[in-house]
């Protein structure tokens, strides 16, 4: 049985060598998808990655979000710990950890889940299962961050080819309530959201 590492960079391999076009494609299927569903569009704030290195794309998604009035929170790694800032527009934005775009963050600007209020977290990951099985780069960050604010509903996007029959899961390991690829949908039976 593979490894996490492994099947990390064997997926990340392949991810890589996908064409431009079809990168554009599946991400803009992608955006669609995830701004049909309930969560999303419901959600008074969304905590959404900057794509890198051919994850998924997500300018569209946060473009969509300022244009239905929703707070947009980006992340920034500050030494062993992620948080979310808010952002306005993608010029707010500088090559940060790992030379990944983050936001400059001065302290008001941090943005803080409210349990009290529907707010999604899309996520990116290398590699998924159809169980709701994800392995993200190794730095657990996504893991800590749902651990630490479990009223967020999250949403992974992936493309297809990321997604493989079986990921092995350990205790920390935290799974998305939905899981969101160019031609899936998936709402796991215990995810918050219960699609018509």
């Amino acid at each position: 049985m593979e490894t996490k590492k492994e099947i990390r960079n064997r997926i990340l391999s392949v991810r890589e060598q996908l064409p431009k076009e079809d990168w554009e494609k599946a991400t803009e299927s992608i955006a669609r998808k995830v701004a049909a569903l309930r969560a999303y569009r419901e959600a008074s704030a969304i905590y959404c990655y900057v794509d890198y290195r051919g994850e998924v794309g997500t300018q569209k998604i946060m473009e969509d979000a300022w244009v239905r009035r929703k707070t947009v929170a980006v992340p920034k790694v500050e030494g062993k710990i992620m948080q979310f800032y808010r952002i306005d527009n993608l010029r707010q934005l500088n090559p940060g950890a790992y030379g990944i775009l983050e936001p400059e963050g001065a302290p008001g600007e941090r943005q803080i889940p409210d349990e009290n209020k529907k707010e999604v977290l899309i996520m990116p990951g290398s590699a998924f299962d159809l169980e709701g099985g994800r392995i993200g780069y190794g730095g657990g960050f996504y893991d800590k961050y749902m651990a630490q604010y479990p009223s967020l509903t999250a949403i992974a996007i992936a493309f297809d080819l990321q997604i493989v029959d079986h990921i092995p899961v350990e205790e920390t390991d935290r799974r998305p309530d939905i899981l969101i690829t160019e031609t899936r949908s998936i709402i796991y039976a215990d995810g918050s959201e219960k699609e018509p």
